[in-house]
């Protein structure tokens, strides 16, 4: 049983131990990326049979009605951020558009344009130049100027159009803070929950995040339980104003294959914990830390404690009290009224 163990679990961390280069290519869309590809942007000018060679073309974000798609493998989610917004955290900006159709684009590096495709997942920076470096870059698609451009597709190789080149290796996994939900307002007289969502800027499953055999004490261990890993901890303080609150800490678990935690990490002040507070604005310092203690990175976010909801039901017993004075007087008055009758 123990042989069994053991070689089922090989069977599956040898093909995750494998961290694949970013791969991107250009195709028809209405072929569809593979398994395992992402689609990046589309392209006005339908490919040459056989050949993605597509030249002198208006972009769009995926999911436009364009003719070709620019498809990339081993990345994150592709995000549009319009308005002029800063892509997510956590995803780097490749390219910017007039539009999100019928759109001239742009290197990242300018801000003429308002609407921006990210990519997570992957580490910069991201290049517009004559040519990427084949060793250690990949092309995602060609303009044909820094800015107000037209667009090729990179297997396109056309003359004097700019390359927008990634580096081809996610690097070095990297946990950062996609997220935090707080309540708001936080009510005293109930718990506080600080839900943290921690991603890795490489995306998928990690060779460096899996355990090697020889640090397992457990052979046993559930085959399902593979891709969720301990990468580190949350650590969550008060800080504006300074409150005599305790610090908070949570692990990290890390599910390798949506590549960030799932449920988020939770950091939990109990309403006893709270009582001491008057209501107001208070800020919280979330940092998160790596298994060896070692701050990676560290986000603020401002919380407002409010008396509970049942305090404004005060105005609403002194009117029932008025009430019920009031159906005295007039059952005393009533029966005053009686008795002198009869």
């Amino acid at each position: 049983m123990k042989k069994i163990a053991i070689l089922i679990f090989i069977l599956i961390a040898l093909p995750l131990a494998v961290q694949a280069d970013i791969a991107c290519r250009t195709i028809a869309t209405a072929d569809d990326c593979s398994t395992g590809e992402t689609a990046v942007l589309q392209l006005s000018t339908a490919p040459v049979p056989n050949a993605a060679a597509v030249t002198n073309s208006h972009g769009a974000q995926s999911g436009s009605n364009y003719p070709s798609t620019v498809c990339c493998s081993e990345i994150g989610t592709v995000s549009i951020a319009t308005g002029g917004a800063d892509c997510p955290i956590g995803a780097l900006n490749v390219m910017n558009l007039s539009n999100s159709t019928n759109a001239h684009a742009e290197a990242p590096s300018k801000a003429n344009y308002g609407t921006s495709i990210c990519i997570a997942g992957i580490t910069g920076p991201v290049i517009v130049k004559p040519n990427c470096n084949g060793e250690t870059e990949i092309c995602i698609a060609l303009l044909s100027s820094e800015t107000n451009a037209h667009l090729a597709s990179c297997e396109s190789n056309a003359p004097g159009y700019l390359k927008t080149c990634i580096p081809k290796s996610k690097g070095q996994t990297k946990l950062i803070i996609e997220k935090i939900v707080v309540p708001n307002p936080a009510y005293k007289g109930q718990p506080l929950n600080v839900d943290v969502t921690i991603a890795k800027t490489a995306a998928g499953a990690e060779a460096s995040a899996k355990p090697k055999i020889a640090e397992l004490s457990n052979v046993k261990m559930q085959v399902l339980n593979l891709a969720i890993n301990k990468e580190g901890t949350i650590r969550v303080q008060f800080v504006n104003p300074p409150a005599p609150m305790p610090t908070k800490t949570a692990d990290i678990m890390i599910d390798d294959t949506k590549g960030r935690t799932d449920p988020p990490t939770r950091a939990t002040y109990e309403s006893a914990e709270l009582a001491s507070l008057e209501p107001g604005i208070y800020t919280l310092l979330i940092e998160v830390l790596d298994n060896g203690g070692t701050l990676i990175t560290s986000q603020t976010i401002n919380v407002a404690l409010a008396n509970p909801p049942n305090t404004a039901s005060i105005p609403e017993t002194n009117w029932l009290g008025t009430v019920i004075v009031a159906a005295c007087v007039f059952t005393i008055v009533f029966a005053a009224s009686r008795r002198k009758s009869n």
